[in-house]
């Protein structure tokens, strides 16, 4: 390897183990340290894409990396401190460390991929603790509703085959050289369709599945679902269970009102208790999302609240999980195993 890619090693690797520890000791990542390190990785990069003719590849995936975090936090999924640290690390990584790794122009989707496992293996191990361990029960969202279950997983089928069906006889090449940015873009699809009403319209999903069919009928898709496309089903129904068995129901913590701070998510069913009381400057109705960080008004008005007619000595708060560390951690472990590889050849 370079000297100018130990640099940026060095570099990613020290933002990184900064990064995580601000997350989390003050659930934020600070723009002094994430700004300045972006500028400096982007000249050094740069600099040694020149020297490997990568240039393009390192343009591409910095773009698309960016739009990734930016999308991300327009949905409300994570914070721009969040989204900050993923466009670092994408300037920050060696082109070459990810550019053969899996096939398409977009080889940055790896260390996303590395970075949702580490996150995914988080929230199981820890419902895990919750659940046989320390013997929480979760928040009370009841029994899963099978019909509804199975509705959501239908309804999600149909949008997702035929967005991939689309941009498989708009964008051909495209479709078949980047299966890793189009399994990307159908996760993305997965975790927004709920949120769409239109999408629960009956005649909708009918007349979508009907496209659906037509397509797979006329064109020679309907084969290349059946050989290759079907894990589409796996993938979206797995993303589902996990969901719904253990994000959506271990997600939650109670703690007492009194200690209720601003930059907390309070749950919907808690907010909606809220609204018979009237007490001034009180949160609206949670959407459980970043949307509904609670500030340091809403959160002295909740203290007051709790000592009304209405109030509750406990609430149920959203829990906070460390994106920042899960991101830190997954790009650490991909730097290693880079590493190895790069000095192993």
């Amino acid at each position: 390897m370079k000297a100018i890619d130990w640099i940026l090693i060095i570099l990613c690797a020290g933002i990184c183990i900064i990064s995580a520890a601000t997350d989390l000791k003050y659930k934020k990542i600070k723009n002094k340290v994430i700004i300045p390190a972006i500028i400096v990785s982007i000249v050094l990069n740069v600099i040694s894409s020149l020297q490997c003719d990568e240039i393009i590849h390192f343009f591409i995936n910095l773009i698309f990396v960016s739009l990734f975090g930016v999308t991300f936090y327009a949905f409300h999924y994570m914070g721009a401190g969040d989204s900050k640290l993923l466009i670092f690390i994408v300037a920050s990584i060696p082109v070459h460390f990810y550019e053969n790794r899996i096939r398409g122009y977009f080889g940055s989707i790896i260390i996303l991929i590395y970075i949702f496992t580490v996150c995914m293996a988080y929230i199981i191990i820890e419902s895990i603790i919750l659940n046989v361990i320390l013997r929480n029960k979760g928040a009370p969202i009841g029994k899963i509703n099978l019909k509804k279950f199975f509705l959501s997983y239908i309804r999600g089928l149909i949008i997702i085959t035929l967005i991939n069906e689309v941009l498989w006889l708009l964008l051909n090449d495209f479709y078949t050289s980047n299966p890793y940015a189009i399994m990307l873009l159908n996760f993305i699809i997965a975790t927004k369709i709920p949120e769409i009403r239109i999408f629960s319209n009956v005649g909708v999903n009918i007349a979508l599945f009907a496209i659906d069919v037509s397509i797979a009928i006329i064109t020679p898709y309907g084969q290349r679902f059946i050989g290759n496309d079907y894990s589409i089903i796996l993938v979206f129904l797995l993303f589902l269970i996990v969901r719904r068995l253990v994000i959506e129901r271990y997600n939650y913590k109670k703690i007492p009102t009194s200690q209720v701070e601003a930059g907390m998510i309070l749950s919907t069913e808690t907010t909606m208790l809220m609204t018979r009381s009237k007490v001034k400057g009180l949160p609206s109705i949670s959407t459980e999302d970043m949307r509904s960080k609670i500030t340091q008004e809403e959160a002295d008005s909740i203290r007051r609240w709790a000592k009304s007619k209405y109030g509750m000595s406990e609430v149920l708060i959203v829990r906070y999980l460390p994106f920042g560390l899960f991101i830190s951690l997954g790009t650490l472990i991909f730097i290693i195993e880079s590493m190895v590889k790069t000095l192993c050849n």
